[in-house]
């Protein structure tokens, strides 16, 4: 009589009747579930005779995975961990929870009970795994599950017949996991959408639609390039990957795919770019990183190149194909429109400030004016101006400096914390000013070493000043 694959102990638990042809079985379905989702390793945990989880690859152990089997299989429910630096207790779904490291673990069950518990860990490509993982791997294991229970040990082509069968479920697992993509990509750009209408800080919005990419589009890294008008350079502004050292990097004008995209206003998919002449290797050497294949887009506002987006890298597929442009075409669209945004913001910021120093000097030039009717001596008007200044600029002391009948400077009138012992100041500076005839402004004496031999540490504590000579003219 031939003996099931599964069976249910007295205990009331099921556990796989094992032999060379079931561990294949099992390694190619761990193997398949880790590729599917992009897992850097995964474990299964099955029951023995006397209730015990053991690890089906014993080359892989690990506490925090046979907790986590353990604590699954208790409640019956497969669970998605999400790293602590990555969710917050309050985003989380009904089938996430909060953890050191990215995790899915997902219970496989047949009729008699629970046979075990698969756990994946490290995604390779991203920060976590996602909805959609935990759903895919599910579906597989309830399959797989059921594949299982319909096998027997002493079956003569127990490898072949599973194999097959598992091939179909795998069809299967591939079609369902298309349809649920383009599910996932129209959902993925309406959420764009939203949040290029939030009001979320700029540089994270990009992020977030950057990320989005990468995502759908199944690629390693995501970037985007602003273009430097002034030297028609193109700048890495934003990067969404590994390759974060690559920030605020050049790229010569007209030079690299990124620069041609920009020139040409077109998008391009390049899916050998280690062979294409175009290619600006510069960066590859800077990011110690092999660009296999990309895709780049331009970002245009009124007809007017303002940067380039661009991914890198397919995962798990030898090529971008032109569906991913279609896709990418989209995200290039809602960055494009966060840039505009921010340029908006900028000149409205940079009119805002202008308005704001002419108010500041219409209003100083009035309190000046009104201080020379007002004042009614030269000692009140001197000191009533400084007040003026130090308020205006935010200085910490000024003072006026007249050449005596000696035809050395002298201090008439100050405002501010000086030294009660003016002999400390001989005004080498100041001097040097007059004798110029032009006004100086050090902003760091650090960074004018000729000025260093005659500065005056206690004078200019903040390292910094302004001296203007004061001319009478005929």
């Amino acid at each position: 009589m031939s003996q099931p694959l599964l069976q249910r102990t007295g205990s009331g638990y099921v556990t796989i009747s094992r032999n060379p042809e079931v561990d294949y079985i099992l390694e190619l379905a761990l193997d398949e579930a880790c590729r599917m989702v992009r897992a850097g390793e995964g474990n299964l945990y099955l029951y023995r005779q006397d209730g015990q989880l053991f690890p089906f690859r014993e080359d892989l152990l690990s506490t925090e995975s046979e907790e986590l089997a353990r604590h699954c299989l208790q409640k019956r429910s497969s669970v998605n961990i999400i790293p602590e630096q990555e969710a917050s207790a309050e985003d989380l779904k009904p089938d996430e929870t909060i953890g050191p490291d990215a995790a899915l673990c997902i219970v496989l069950s047949s009729q008699d009970g629970e046979i075990g518990a698969m756990v994946l860990r490290n995604p390779l490509y991203f920060p976590k795994f996602y909805d959609n993982d935990l759903n895919l791997v599910r579906n597989f294991a309830a399959t797989f599950a059921i594949l299982l229970k319909s096998s027997y040990v002493d079956s003569p082509n127990l490898r072949l017949n599973f194999k097959s069968s598992l091939l179909l479920l795998l069809e299967n697992a591939h079609l369902n996991q298309k349809v649920k993509e383009a599910g996932y990509q129209l959902k993925t750009v309406l959420e764009v959408s939203n949040v290029i209408n939030s009001s979320r800080e700029l540089n994270e919005m990009i992020q977030v639609v950057l990320l989005s990419a990468r995502r759908v589009i199944h690629a390693e890294s995501a970037s985007v390039f602003l273009n430097d008008e002034s030297t028609g350079e193109m700048v890495f502004d934003v990067i969404s990957g590994e390759q974060t050292q690559l920030r605020g990097m050049r790229i010569p004008q007209g030079q690299g795919i990124v620069g041609l995209c920009a020139r040409e206003q077109k998008s391009i998919i390049v899916n050998d770019a280690q062979n294409d002449p175009r290619l600006f290797k510069k960066v590859d050497e800077v990011a110690q990183n092999v660009t296999r294949n990309l895709m780049a887009c331009p970002l245009i506002v009124s007809d007017r190149v303002i940067g380039v987006i661009e991914v890198l890298n397919t995962i798990d597929r030898a090529d971008f194909t032109q569906q991913d442009l279609e896709i990418f075409e989209s995200f290039s669209d809602s960055v494009a429109i966060a840039l505009q945004r921010r340029m908006l913001l900028d000149d409205l910021q940079s009119t805002n400030e202008q308005l704001e120093k002419k108010l500041r000097e219409v209003t100083s030039l009035h309190s000046v004016a009104r201080i020379l009717v007002e004042a009614h001596s030269i000692q009140e008007l001197f000191s009533n101006v400084l007040h003026v200044i130090c308020e205006d600029l935010k200085a910490g002391r000024a003072s006026f400096l007249l050449t005596n009948s000696s035809g050395e400077l002298e201090v008439v009138a100050r405002q501010g914390e000086y030294s009660p012992d003016e002999s400390l100041y001989t005004f080498d500076l100041s001097a040097k000013v007059m004798e110029n005839g032009e006004p100086l402004f050090v902003e760091d004496f650090g960074e004018s070493p000729e000025l260093l031999a005659i500065e005056k540490p206690d004078l200019y504590r903040s390292r910094s000043c302004i001296i203007i000579p004061m001319k009478i003219t005929a």
